[in-house]
């Protein structure tokens, strides 16, 4: 038996480009599920100075040079 309400409409027409697509660097963050998709692409974020009244590990984190494998978004 087949659905046809309008959710699965609208569901198969915004992921109608997703469709046969590899997906990969699936991530869970608390209730959130992300997915990449299409060629992949580095994003590099450069170190940065922030104030001092944060703590020394949230320092840390801003002063290293960080590097992201994403996708192209919606091909």
């Amino acid at each position: 038996m087949t659905s046809n309400t309008a959710i699965d409409r609208v569901f198969e027409r915004v992921f109608k480009k997703l469709s046969g697509k590899p997906c990969w660097g699936v991530y869970i963050y608390g209730g959130t599920i992300s997915f990449e998709f299409g060629k992949p692409r580095l994003e590099f974020h450069e170190p940065q100075r922030i104030s001092r009244n944060v703590s020394h590990r949230v320092r840390d984190l801003f002063a290293s040079r960080w590097l992201h494998i994403k996708g192209n978004g919606l091909c």
